[in-house]
């Protein structure tokens, strides 16, 4: 098993590529663990997250654009 911290340091090496291989690992991995790792301890992280992907998707292809964007309205429909 691994563990939350394992998980937001695998996040925070993925959010620093803009390559579409590293940028939909990303999004698959927000989606598959996302939901475990929106607690409230970690949820300042996530909001960082989520900043890093919106300025993410000004700089990829719109095949990326579009993925950044569901993996976050999957995470978070309220916002």
């Amino acid at each position: 098993m691994l563990t939350e911290r394992i998980m937001h340091e695998c996040i925070k090496k993925l959010l620093g590529s803009v390559q579409d291989q590293e940028i939909e690992s990303l999004c698959k991995l927000l989606t598959t663990v996302g939901a475990l790792l929106d607690t409230p301890k970690a949820r300042a992280h996530l909001d960082v997250y989520f900043q890093r992907m919106q300025l993410l998707r000004k700089d990829v292809s719109p095949r990326m654009q579009f993925m950044l964007q569901v993996s976050k309205l999957v995470l978070r429909p309220t916002k």
